[in-house]
């Protein structure tokens, strides 16, 4: 399931720089049923400064009381809310998101990962090229002339 979703520019940057994980959403409306919501669903957020991006729901918390949240969820991830009356009255949803990708960004952000994928400090501790200190084949050999600047290929 997509559900579609307003997010104030302050939040949307908290969710895409991972600094806040879980979308605190108040139950306002009838329209916006956050109980249908499930593991593996995705939400199509928009604000004005990010545009439209998206994120995989990993788990959805109904809540009555604000101590309840705090005590439960914490403040340190969640977003922040504005309109306390409503969730005196009708509680709100914890939406432990994770971000996936942004519409307008999502080139730079697949260039960004494959740089720290491809990042040659990283990759180095990961493989071994050639052959070992015990194992010097024909191969082997060749490879460290050629490095040493003997038997140039």
């Amino acid at each position: 399931m997509i559900i579609k979703l307003n997010i104030d520019d302050e939040n949307a940057l908290a969710l895409k720089n991972n600094t806040k994980r879980v979308d605190v959403r108040a139950n306002i409306q009838d329209t916006n049923d956050y109980d249908k919501l499930k593991k593996g669903d995705t939400i199509e957020y928009f604000s004005n400064k990010l545009g439209i991006f998206y994120a995989k729901v990993k788990e959805v918390n109904h809540y009555q009381t604000l101590k309840e949240l705090f005590t439960l969820e914490g403040t340190r991830y969640t977003t922040s809310i504005n309109n306390k009356e409503t969730i005196k009255n009708k509680g709100f949803y914890a939406i432990h998101i994770e971000y996936l990708y942004s519409e307008n960004t999502v080139w730079e952000e697949l260039y960004d990962k494959a740089k720290r994928v491809r990042n040659p400090r990283d990759i180095s501790g990961m493989i071994s090229a050639g052959h070992g200190a015990g194992d010097r084949g024909r191969a082997g050999r060749h490879r460290a002339g050629a490095y040493r600047g003997r038997d140039r290929i």
